[in-house]
């Protein structure tokens, strides 16, 4: 999978000192599917229980499968729905303010604002 926002999240820590722009970058392509939906039902491993591929203003899980379309076909994780996941969220909100408070970029902060409002 590529980037995978559980994980995503302990990484991004040396990211933002590093390698700044690139931590940006990452947080700028989660940004851009927080407002996607994918209606499209799929079975989910773990319950066997369907419901829908990318569920509209939640943090995907991943930005896809690399045997997929990655950047396309985002939330390629199918052990469990992600949309009930409690943690992605929270940490999107996390890193966009701490890569906030990091760069003072402002531009950054405008851009990400209408996803976490």
């Amino acid at each position: 999978m590529v980037n995978t926002y559980d994980v995503h999240f302990y990484a991004s820590f040396a990211l933002i000192q590093l390698w700044p722009e690139l931590e940006l970058s990452i947080q700028y392509d989660f940004s851009s599917t927080i407002t996607y939906e994918k209606l499209e039902s799929r079975i989910y491993l773990f319950h066997g229980q369907a419901s829908h591929w990318k569920t509209l203003h939640s943090v995907p899980h991943d930005l896809g499968d690399p045997d997929e379309e990655p950047w396309l076909l985002i939330n390629a994780y199918i052990s469990h729905d992600t949309a009930d996941w409690k943690d992605l969220g929270l940490k999107y909100i996390l890193q966009v303010y701490r890569d906030y408070v990091y760069t003072k970029n402002k531009q950054f902060l405008t851009d990400i604002w209408k996803t976490i409002k």
